[in-house]
């Protein structure tokens, strides 16, 4: 019986929509149903346009970047070492660029008497050690061979075989 009540049971709802929905402006409430969809479909389609450019346009972005980004990084090394300008040292406003402070600070870090010293006396002798190597082994290659050729001339060794020796 209970359920037969309620299957036959009316209900009469009233929504107040005044907060929401106004005829001052002269549209009807289907009206601007309407156009409020279509305001969010133009919202969504936007959106995802946006997005979709977006993405796109970041990817040719960044490809680019990475083909260029070797040529920029150097080039913006190269001005900046050339132009970019540095106090020269303690106490003194003398502006040079940073190629001329590098040689400046490598010479004055670097390059000290003893430091020099010990530079040049190991370049000197690793030269005079390859010359007198060098001349070391031409002078027993040309003792060598003037003493085969004594030998030859003297009837000390057999037929052709000063030829050989002496080709090698």
């Amino acid at each position: 019986m209970i359920n037969q009540k309620l299957k036959t049971m009316k209900l009469n709802i009233t929504v107040d929509l005044s907060e929401f929905y106004s005829e001052e402006d002269g549209a009807t409430f289907s009206q601007q149903i309407k156009d409020h969809i279509a305001y969010m479909v133009k919202q969504e389609v936007l959106k995802d346009f946006k997005n979709q450019i977006s993405d796109e346009f970041n990817r040719e972005v960044k490809k680019e970047i990475e083909a260029t980004k070797e040529f920029f990084i150097t080039d913006v090394l190269k001005q900046l070492i050339v132009s970019a300008k540095v106090k020269k040292r303690f106490g003194t406003n003398e502006m040079i660029s940073i190629s001329e402070y590098i040689c400046e600070e490598l010479e004055r870090t670097q390059l000290t008497d003893n430091r020099l010293k010990d530079f040049l006396t190991s370049q000197t002798k690793k030269s005079s050690d390859l010359i007198s190597k060098e001349l070391k082994n031409r002078y027993d290659l040309l003792f060598a061979s003037q003493i085969v050729t004594k030998l030859n001339e003297n009837g000390m060794l057999k037929e052709d075989v000063a030829k050989l020796i002496l080709d090698k």
